[in-house]
């Protein structure tokens, strides 16, 4: 069986996925040669060994926002308090309102 160049890594340098000469026609290459699902691409969501997946995105799928860089995150961390744009484009032109706020309840009081 053959796992070289198969969209599946099974080498923990990814190197069996690494310079691929040919994807199959449904997916996308990365910088690195390693092929991924062509929907993976301006998802949000790294996919790439070597992040080319959201880089130089013309546009982001429906559920990523856009960095001005043109890198893709998921939308959800789009004004979230946490910088995850590589220019912090992410976190500008943010109002407080816009920020969530996450509120934790323990299940038991402890009394010191």
């Amino acid at each position: 069986m053959n796992e070289r160049c198969d969209d599946v890594i099974n080498c923990v340098d990814f190197s069996d996925e690494l310079f691929c000469i040919d994807c199959p026609p449904e997916a996308w290459r990365c910088s690195s040669g390693q092929c991924i699902e062509a929907n993976h691409r301006c998802d949000g969501y790294e996919n790439c060994n070597d992040k080319s997946d959201e880089s130089n995105c013309a546009t982001c799928q429906i559920n990523a926002w856009k960095c001005r860089t043109g890198q893709c995150i998921p939308y959800f961390q789009r004004c979230d308090g946490l910088i995850f744009c590589r220019d912090e484009s992410d976190e500008i032109n943010c109002k407080n309102f816009d920020i969530l706020m996450y509120v934790f309840d323990c299940r038991f009081e402890v009394s010191l």
